[in-house]
């Protein structure tokens, strides 16, 4: 991933644990499955995959793929261009989880887990 794209991720996976919900970076390699979005979050009961691109990026064709496989599944996936684009994402989770009654989020971490081991990722 290019340095603004992953700008943009470090961001996004920031404004959703400053709200309680959890988010991390898939980190890349030779083991892992190409395509699969690049951050997993789970905010207000919802859980998704989030692929970060640039307003000029392009979404692969693996990535077109695996998207619409975990689709298939029933699964959620987006691409977010923009920190705007973030903060609809998370106001739609907002109004989404406020009409279905779910808790606001709440903290991240499980007991006995300090800030700095959770935000290694």
């Amino acid at each position: 991933m290019s340095q603004p794209e992953s700008q943009l991720s470090r961001k996004i996976i920031a404004k959703i644990r400053d709200r309680g919900g959890f988010a991390f970076k898939i980190q890349g390699g030779p083991t892992m499955m190409a395509g699969v979005p690049d951050i997993i979050i789970c905010y207000r009961g919802l859980f998704l995959g989030v692929e970060t691109k640039l307003p000029s990026g392009q979404v692969s064709q693996i990535q077109k793929h695996v998207h619409g496989q975990i689709r298939a599944a029933g699964g959620t996936v987006v691409v977010v261009r923009s920190e705007e684009e973030a903060d609809r994402l998370i106001s739609a989770i907002d109004a989404i989880a406020t009409r279905l009654g779910l808790p606001p989020a709440g903290p991240q971490r499980a007991p006995g887990v300090s800030k700095h081991r959770a935000d290694t990722n």
